[in-house]
């Protein structure tokens, strides 16, 4: 069986994407480590237009959990020009759509990672 890495910088039409893996991840120490390692390739780019897909599919959530994606999606603001969310589901949806509203950001969500790569190469 194939495992993706936590996080995967890849090229879609040209564009830059970095792939974020929190999908089946079950607690609040595997989820802050891929926060952890995404900051630097998120927050290291100087041109501000870096596009990020988050795949949530099966991701345990709780308070704790929405407090550090709302930080770090916050954090991410000058750095992101568009997030896609696959695979996000009833309490995911509540919280991608309270951290919309907490730091001004829009993160869409997306049935597969091809729909969201071509919504974030649109972005243009």
């Amino acid at each position: 069986m194939f495992t993706m890495k936590k996080v995967q910088i890849t090229e879609y039409q040209g564009q830059k994407i970095i792939q974020l893996n929190f999908s089946a991840l079950k607690s609040e120490e595997e989820i802050s480590a891929v926060i952890k390692e995404s900051i630097p390739h998120i927050r290291n780019n100087s041109s501000g237009l870096v596009y990020v897909i988050s795949n949530l599919e099966g991701m345990h959530f709780n308070n704790r959990i929405r407090e550090m994606f709302t930080e770090f999606t916050s954090g991410n603001k000058h750095f992101v020009k568009a997030s896609a969310i696959i695979g996000a589901t009833g309490l995911q949806t509540f919280m991608i759509n309270g951290i919309n509203k907490v730091t001004g950001r829009k993160l869409k969500s997306f049935e597969n990672a091809q729909m969201a790569k071509e919504w974030l190469v649109s972005q243009n």
